[in-house]
């Protein structure tokens, strides 16, 4: 399973990837620091699963979500945010990212939706 770490931010970044590297399944992590190269990725690898730093938009946070679901509809969609609002959790729901997760607590959670995804693919 590949998998697309999108984070502008070196150490959060670094820390996903070492995360998400250490499960079972996970063939290749592809990084991005910016949205510009998470496209690139995304196109030219065809992630199962994309982690998506909100702020990494620079097209605009929503934008860039309805676009990822429009021109890429199998791959999951976890967006990550420092700041998770009601508002912006429901607009992501409604855009349909699969999960959204505050990038300072909810990392296991990322871990086991990765695992799952992982898990259900190895079957």
């Amino acid at each position: 399973m590949r998998v697309l770490v999108a984070d502008g931010h070196a150490r959060v970044r670094e820390r996903l990837v070492a995360l998400v590297a250490e499960i079972p399944g996970v063939h290749a992590v592809l990084e991005a620091d910016s949205e510009a190269r998470a496209i690139a990725h995304i196109v030219e690898r065809c992630p199962e699963i994309i982690v998506l730093d909100l702020r990494i938009a620079e097209s605009g946070t929503l934008a860039l979500v309805a676009r990822l679901r429009r021109d890429w509809p199998s791959a999951t969609v976890v967006a990550l945010t420092s700041e998770p609002s009601r508002g912006l959790r429901r607009a992501c729901a409604e855009l349909g990212v699969d999960h959204v997760f505050d990038k300072s607590k909810d990392l296991p959670s990322l871990q086991e939706v990765i695992e799952g995804a992982a898990e259900s693919l190895l079957r």
